[in-house]
């Protein structure tokens, strides 16, 4: 079409049933992500001290505003 600078019917007809073939073309089949937990290789051991939660009493102000 470049070339001659207007299509031909036959030009057109050629391009729209190519277009029609590939949309009617089955899509290659893409597998399913994997549903496995990957398995860590990082050894987590204890060696932070157990966590101390404060109860609210501990951030309440006593009567001077301290």
């Amino acid at each position: 079409m470049n070339r001659s600078g207007y299509p031909t019917y036959s030009t057109l007809k050629r391009l729209m049933a190519a277009i029609d073939r590939d949309a009617k073309k089955p899509r290659p089949v893409v597998p399913a992500a994997s549903t496995r937990k990957r398995v860590s290789t990082v050894d987590f051991r204890d060696t932070m001290p157990d966590v101390y939660v404060r109860d609210a009493s501990h951030y309440a102000r006593d009567e001077e505003g301290k």
